[in-house]
């Protein structure tokens, strides 16, 4: 009884040893096998500090998350990016992935990875996306859930600072009505309230947001 119990043990740290070699290796099929997690080493990354956590909100595979997260995956985890798994969901608007981050991971929606040389926060994260493809509905998400607009990254830049950035200027908190007329949108979560990222942005985003609040 004593010996079976030793090889299960064996078998399993062999498994983990595996599964974090393949992490290294970037070998996906490893870690996308179902019914698999009992085996593996979940805190485990790969050579760019990816979990199995992170690659499948990437992915925007969401029963994944929910089996890694069940299996005690660090949720927080952030890459060599300073990116976590919610950072990842955000950037590819993965909003399923990224509701079962927050709710049941509990994941911290205001996260700054301290040690990486931006430190983005999620919401950061997501003004970028959503200045590239032109929408609203990343931050609408995220300020919706609580995400805080004065939090600021290690370089002590915050979310309207980001906006400033994008837009060519020196940071001044002047993209901080841009921010309000978001935040106005979350009330009305699903629905984005659309904003012009360029040209007189400032205008029409503070038209929208006075309407948003006198609705």
């Amino acid at each position: 009884m004593k010996n079976d119990h030793s090889n299960r043990q064996l078998s399993r740290s062999s498994a983990r040893e595996g599964f974090r070699q393949a992490l290294l290796r970037g070998d996906r099929g490893l870690f996308n096998a179902p019914g698999k997690t009992t085996d593996m080493d979940v805190s485990a990354a790969d050579v760019l500090g990816r979990t199995a956590l992170t690659r499948a909100a990437m992915a925007g595979d969401v029963e994944r998350t929910r089996e890694m997260i069940a299996a005690g995956a660090p949720v927080n985890a952030a890459d060599r990016e300073g990116m976590t798994a919610l950072h990842h969901a955000m950037a590819g608007a993965h909003f399923d992935v990224a509701d079962v981050l927050l709710g049941v991971g509990g994941a911290n929606i205001n996260y700054s990875d301290a040690g990486c040389d931006k430190g983005l926060t999620p919401l950061q994260t997501a003004i970028y996306a959503d200045y590239r493809d032109g929408r609203t509905d990343r931050c609408v998400f995220l300020i919706a859930r609580g995400a805080n607009v004065d939090a600021a990254n290690r370089l002590g830049l915050s979310a309207a600072d980001t906006l400033d950035l994008l837009a060519g200027q020196k940071p001044s908190g002047r993209a901080d009505m841009l921010i309000d007329a978001v935040a106005a949108a979350a009330r009305e979560y699903p629905a984005a309230l659309p904003i012009d990222w360029s040209g007189k942005a400032n205008v029409k985003a503070r038209r929208s947001a006075d309407l948003a609040l006198r609705g």
